[in-house]
């Protein structure tokens, strides 16, 4: 059976003041449950099931490098051990402008001065290659041994579609078609969202040599993705063409 207020009684959303609530604090300041409460507490709870039986935390673990405990159970590593080997001249200093709060002026200053700014596409393949470094060498903060093969399992599709190749080859098919449907014409605007997908011409699965190759690629929505003769199992009728 339930305890305490319920929703929709009229003493549900009641609060106290802070001038109670320090009040209360100072009469109950010091008081203990004598033997004989403890004994009824605990024989009133006897039969109780908890709300966390069952849930197991898992222990923090302790940082491979410096072994301090790290706050987060799924790091590996503390966040200074992580950016060992950082080229940065300022790595293992205190930055001189810690504690220092930017004005509302400066924030905007900054925020204008960024707006529309991208990263090129060479950066963006530099970063990757040294994320990709730093996970093969066991120094990404929050890596964890075999853990994305757990999740994704065997299927080596969805790993490739994680790559910055594949996100680049999308990207470019989507700018060719001006971010619009090819099949109907539909295209995202102000107030209206249009989901598109790159769809592969000649399937994923048994053309491997023309997976990053743009004309090999069209701009669909959803729904015209659905009813093309490559999507899911209709893409087995390829398999058939191929072999005979």
């Amino acid at each position: 059976m339930a305890k305490g207020f319920q929703k929709g009684h009229p003493q549900y959303f009641f609060k106290h003041s802070e001038a109670t609530k320090l009040r209360l604090r100072e009469i109950n300041l010091g008081k203990k449950h004598t033997e004989e409460t403890k004994k009824k507490l605990s024989l009133s709870h006897l039969g109780q099931v908890s709300s966390l039986k069952g849930i197991i935390f898992k222990p923090k673990p302790d940082c491979l490098d410096c072994g301090i405990k790290l706050k987060d159970h799924r790091s590996q590593r503390c966040y200074k051990c992580s950016k060992s080997g950082s080229l940065s001249p300022m790595f293992g200093k205190i930055s001189p402008r810690k504690g220092v709060k930017l004005s509302f002026e400066q924030i905007e200053k900054h925020r204008k001065a960024m707006l529309g700014k991208k990263h090129t596409l060479e950066h963006r393949l530099k970063m990757s290659q040294i994320m990709k470094k730093r996970v093969e060498e066991g120094k990404h903060n929050f890596y964890i041994d075999g853990r994305s093969k757990d999740y994704i399992g065997s299927n080596s599709r969805k790993i490739i579609k994680n790559t910055m190749e594949y996100r680049i080859w999308r990207e470019a098919v989507f700018a060719r078609d001006n971010w619009t449907c090819t099949e109907c014409g539909d295209k995202s605007k102000k107030g209206y969202f249009v989901y598109l997908e790159a769809d592969h011409i000649k399937p994923w699965a048994f053309y491997p040599e023309l997976r990053y190759a743009i004309d090999n690629g069209r701009t669909l929505c959803r729904a015209c993705h659905r009813q093309t003769d490559t999507y899911g199992y209709k893409a087995l009728h390829w398999k058939e063409a191929i072999k005979s």
